[in-house]
């Protein structure tokens, strides 16, 4: 799958909607926002984003390597200090208990930089926002977002 041309890929259709949103819209695409899973993690999709000059939330999907600190994005975020605090009330739902999460949102402009595999690629600047939930457990929430 990762030699396989951008285009061809299945994760290329976040490109396409996003082209016949902007089709559709002309210049009311600037009042739009595109939310994004894990899925929409390609650096292509986000240079794109970027140049088009859209705006953007994908949640991420790797610790990419950045221009900061010690050139991984989530060890980075461990850095940060919290901006502020939110709970969250998580519900039963199948074997798991209903329960609060304290969260931790985190956030600071960020550079990534372009993979060794796509050097024609520009570094792109953008924002980081992170929520982590706080505590030791194995399986507390964690939100690592990109955004414009």
């Amino acid at each position: 799958h990762a030699t396989r041309p951008y285009k061809e890929k299945e994760s290329y259709k976040w490109e396409q909607a996003s082209r016949h949103v902007a089709e559709r819209l002309g210049d009311k695409i600037s009042d739009v926002i595109s939310v994004c899973d894990r899925e929409a993690d390609l650096f292509e999709y986000l240079t794109y984003k970027r140049e088009q000059q859209q705006r953007f939330i994908v949640r991420s999907m790797q610790s990419r390597c950045i221009e900061e600190h010690d050139n991984r994005l989530y060890s980075y975020a461990s850095t940060l200090l919290s901006a502020g605090e939110k709970v969250l009330e998580i519900p039963q739902k199948g074997g798991r208990k209903a329960r609060k999460a304290h969260l931790d949102i985190k956030y600071a402009p960020v550079t990534l930089k372009s993979p060794a595999n796509k050097k024609e690629f520009d570094n792109i600047p953008l924002y980081y926002v992170g929520c982590i939930e706080q505590g030791e457990s194995s399986d507390k929430l964690v939100w690592h977002l990109l955004t414009s």
